[in-house]
């Protein structure tokens, strides 16, 4: 069972109060430094606690209140944590004093902030990272699962060789120059145990940096699979959709998933990204399905066209390319589309049959956005999710033969998740029906 630990009486930062749900397994957090000392006390008091998810956001236009991070006390330890996420925890911040700062002025307020730490403080007893408080009073070496949300360079140098029961990693790799992956983290992937689930995200390049940046690239397969290849059960490679043209996400090559079918020879799951400009890519299906192992699929396509994007100067989105034939790539996804891409990766399939393919189109499993500032983008809102499961093989399609029943009179395999596009803009001139996507997009 999860908690969200809202549980009044409050204590203070000061204060600890017995474990008030003994039998809890798990804790789920997602907000602002409200509910920290919360959470730190049930680690510190809840024995049975083996999962923790601890997702640090804004909430609202008001700049927070709170501190950003446990106020941790020297004697204290936790629980055997087993699964760990965490994002935008400040791991390598020195126990800062006082609210996470704005934007505007973060830079200044965090300098003299620190400052008066420094000042106040007793030389006698030097500032610490924040990593260094999780590390006396957590047992890293019981971690299986692992997920950053957020890239920490001194948590990839630090913890590389004191992870020895990871299983299953997710990480992101935040935007450099060339978007690739930096090499402390390449470091940490050739330092852990071999693992079962690995979970590698690129997010987009920042698309207004002076200079701009010139290009993306591909994951160092290689590099990766060549340590955790051979028992990787599920693989996630994955970028982020960019809003300019010259910054579209590539895509894994032919010769890409032949090196994966080589090096994960027991994958069961792969979820990656896919392309579609005007034709769907039937030599990518290809070597998909050529991928004996695989039993499930997710698939992430793109949402804008071409002509819809920005150029480099502009913001986001360009409007114009709403006048060259509407803003979604094409060929348009929808539930009988899903159906039959379904049925015909089903039917190209080698070796195990496929059991399940999830396609995703846009943003659709993005983290909403809540902190101030809020300036949505035109795909914003727009994902959906379509999902398929069922047997479609030929293994499938010669059972119901010799029992008697065809394959035309059976109910669809897929459904959609996701509404009608929240941003309509009715001062466009483009019809409604080009902007709100119900079911095909």
């Amino acid at each position: 069972m999860a908690t969200s630990l809202v549980e009044p009486p409050a204590s203070t930062p000061t204060q600890t109060r017995p474990c008030t749900k003994p039998d809890e397994t798990s804790i789920s957090y997602r907000g602002d430094g409200t509910k920290l000392h919360d959470i730190y006390n049930a680690l510190t008091t809840c024995p049975n606690i083996t999962s923790l998810d601890l997702d640090l956001t804004w909430t609202g236009c008001d700049e927070p209140t709170s501190d950003w991070y446990f106020a941790f006390r020297e004697e204290d330890k936790f629980p055997k944590i087993r699964k760990l996420g965490i994002s935008d925890y400040d791991l390598e911040g020195l126990e800062r004093v006082g609210s996470q700062p704005w934007p505007l002025l973060g830079q200044a307020q965090e300098i003299i902030g620190k400052a008066f730490a420094s000042f106040s403080r007793s030389a006698s007893k030097p500032r610490e990272p924040n990593l260094v408080h999780w590390m006396r009073a957590m047992d890293f070496a019981e971690l299986e699962e692992l997920s950053l949300g957020s890239g920490s360079e001194l948590f990839y140098k630090r913890m590389k060789s004191e992870l020895p029961n990871l299983q299953s990693l997710s990480m992101i790799s935040h935007a450099t120059r060339n978007s690739s992956i930096p090499d402390y983290q390449l470091e940490f992937l050739d330092t852990v145990p071999q693992l079962t689930s690995l979970s590698i995200h690129i997010g987009a390049p920042y698309e207004y940096a002076s200079p701009p940046i010139e290009n993306r690239t591909l994951f160092p397969l290689e590099t990766i699979l060549g340590k955790h290849g051979h028992t990787l059960l599920n693989l996630s490679l994955t970028q982020s959709e960019s809003q300019l043209p010259h910054l579209r996400r590539p895509m894994l090559s032919v010769d890409n998933f032949t090196a994966i079918r080589t090096f994960c020879p027991s994958l069961n799951h792969l979820n990656i990204d896919i392309d579609r400009n005007g034709t769907w890519p039937n030599s990518t299906f290809n070597a998909i399905t050529s991928i004996e192992s695989l039993t499930s699929l997710t698939l992430n396509l793109e949402i804008g066209a071409d002509l819809h994007r920005g150029h480099p100067g502009d913001y986001g989105w360009n409007p114009e390319g709403l006048s060259h034939g509407g803003p979604f790539r094409e060929p348009r996804m929808s539930l009988d589309v899903a159906e039959g891409l379904f049925r015909d990766l089903c039917a190209r399939k080698q070796g195990q049959e496929l059991e399940k393919v999830e396609f995703i189109v846009g943003d659709y499993l993005a983290k909403p956005y809540t902190g101030p500032l809020y300036l949505p983008s035109w795909d914003e809102g727009r994902g959906r999710m379509f999902v398929c499961e069922g047997k479609y093989g030929q293994k499938a399609m010669e059972t119901e033969s010799s029992a008697g029943r065809g394959t035309e009179g059976q109910e669809g395999h897929c459904r959609m998740l996701g509404g009608v596009d929240p941003w309509p803009d009715p001062g466009d001139e483009v019809p409604q029906e080009a902007w709100v996507a119900k079911d095909e997009l």
